[in-house]
């Protein structure tokens, strides 16, 4: 995405709880994934092929490739459980493209 050299705005939350408990309470929310609800997980032996975007737009992450899908349910982070991506070829792709809400 060309934001005019500016980056587009980029919020995370992690941890055991955040500020938020709904996407309804974020305005202009785009993407909501959150790893401690594992019925937003699809997985086959632990390896990752859909994270469902909760923030009701339906941009979910999807990887389809084994080798590149990312590990749920091994590691947790304050007693939540987080993705392990092995820092080489693992990731996703969303099925809508995030762009910022205003270009500067």
């Amino acid at each position: 995405v060309d934001t005019g050299g500016e980056a587009p705005p980029l919020t995370l939350f992690y941890g055991t709880s955040t500020p938020f408990t709904s996407p309804a309470e974020l305005s202009g929310l785009k993407l909501w994934l959150d790893a401690s609800d594992s019925s937003t997980i699809t997985h086959s032996a632990n390896a990752v092929s859909q994270w469902s975007d909760k923030s009701g737009n339906n941009n979910h992450a999807t990887q389809s490739t084994g080798s590149n899908q990312p590990i749920t349910g091994t590691n947790t982070q304050n007693g939540v459980n987080v993705l392990t991506f092995d820092g080489m070829d693992d990731g996703f792709n969303l099925s809508q493209l995030i762009e910022a809400a205003s270009r500067y």
